[in-house]
């Protein structure tokens, strides 16, 4: 990835925090998700009172405004750290599987170098650690360098001593090119890793640099905003960070966020998530949601004061109170308990009544087969019913 550097147009005089631990003189953490619609917003505020500003000082024109915009818009179309993240993971991820390849190569290797060393004599010169398969052997996975120093000793070993291997049938005679092609594959991988991850890491603080120069920018022009409306309460305000983000989060969904555990957790012991739990906002329609593998869940929700339930399989639900601030996230990590075990239900057993004895079962059958008139009924006819 490209480095990509953003200019601030903003002045000299507007003083800028050196510290990235410095406090932002508007006390807003850059990683709020509607740090960008503040500012936004802020910058409408100071367009739309331009005249005023610009009278007290004339910095304020409507042209330092629009560059103060479209910095923001700048700093904010830069890859978002996620992003600079992911693509470095997944770079190292590649590098790892190069790794894993060679250290195959190197088992083979290894292997074929004990072998040789002790079946032939003319090998015995040959010492293992010439090869740099020890050091190797002994380096962390993520210790690049050692996979390439390897690399390099390896090669000049199977220069000086490959048709010698070869002859004495523990490696192929391709082996030395394989490893050669899977040795530039690992440097032009380790290559990008380290690109990325450099990029990765320049990008994020030029992120963090364009944000603290921003909030310089702001702060500069909120101080001077309520100089200038200092007896007009409906304006002053306007320019106040905490109405502005009172603004912003209004028009932001808040969510409900959170986790659920294997309740109770006794101290000291990891908790245990549980997935395929519902949880519901009591009295919103379709505000629910069924926890993922590691035990979380999210519902978007306006501000209020709700009544969250969790259930689940085999565990005894739970009610919870949550009070949401208007665009801000609440999050609440429950511990379920398992249900109480319920006995089963004891069996009713039906006892078969007695059969009749013969008398009294050829009476009853006399009473059945008697025809309504009093004849006789023909064998094999009950009733006219076949």
């Amino acid at each position: 990835m490209a480095k990509k550097s953003a200019t601030a147009p903003i002045t000299a005089s507007q003083k800028v925090p050196q510290s990235r631990k410095q406090e932002s003189p508007l006390g807003i953490p850059s990683a709020l998700r509607y740090f960008w619609d503040f500012a936004d917003l802020s910058w409408k505020y100071a367009d739309l009172h331009q005249a005023a500003l610009a009278a007290r000082r004339p910095l304020f024109t409507r042209e330092f405004i629009a560059e103060q915009v479209a910095y923001i818009a700048e700093v904010k179309a830069l890859p978002n750290n996620d992003m600079r993240t992911s693509q470095s993971k997944k770079s190292r991820l590649s590098l790892s599987g190069h790794r894993q390849e060679i250290m195959t190569e190197v088992n083979l290797l290894d292997s074929g170098i004990r072998l040789a060393y002790e079946a032939q004599a003319e090998l015995v010169p040959v010492e293992l650690r010439e090869s740099g398969i020890t050091a190797l052997r002994s380096a962390t996975p993520r210790d690049w360098p050692a996979v390439s120093t390897f690399l390099t000793t390896a090669s000049a070993y199977l220069q000086a001593n490959g048709q010698r291997l070869v002859e004495a049938g523990v490696i192929d005679a391709k082996f030395a090119a394989d490893l050669a092609a899977k040795g530039s594959e690992f440097n032009a991988a380790k290559a990008e890793f380290t690109d990325k991850k450099q990029s990765a890491k320049e990008g994020t603080a030029t992120v963090a640099q364009g944000v603290r120069k921003i909030k310089a920018a702001i702060s500069a022009m909120q101080d001077l905003g309520k100089n200038v409306f200092e007896f007009q309460p409906e304006l002053r305000k306007l320019f106040t960070a905490d109405y502005v983000l009172n603004e912003v989060r209004s028009k932001h969904p808040a969510h409900i966020v959170g986790r659920t555990d294997l309740g109770p957790v006794e101290e000291g012991m990891k908790p245990k998530p549980l997935a395929n739990m519902l949880v519901e906002v009591l009295g919103q329609a379709g505000k629910s949601a069924t926890t993922d593998a590691k035990g979380r869940y999210r519902i978007p929700i306006a501000g209020g004061e709700y009544q969250v339930r969790y259930t689940g399989e085999g565990m005894s639900p739970l009610t919870v109170k949550v009070v949401v601030r208007p665009g801000m996230d609440r999050r609440v990590n429950v511990a379920l308990e398992p249900a109480p075990l319920v006995a089963p239900p004891t069996p009713i057993v039906e006892r078969t009544p007695a059969l009749l004895d013969n008398v009294e079962l050829s009476s009853a059958l006399k009473d059945v087969l008697a025809p309504p008139n009093g004849q006789a009924a023909q064998t094999g006819v009950l009733n006219g019913v076949h």
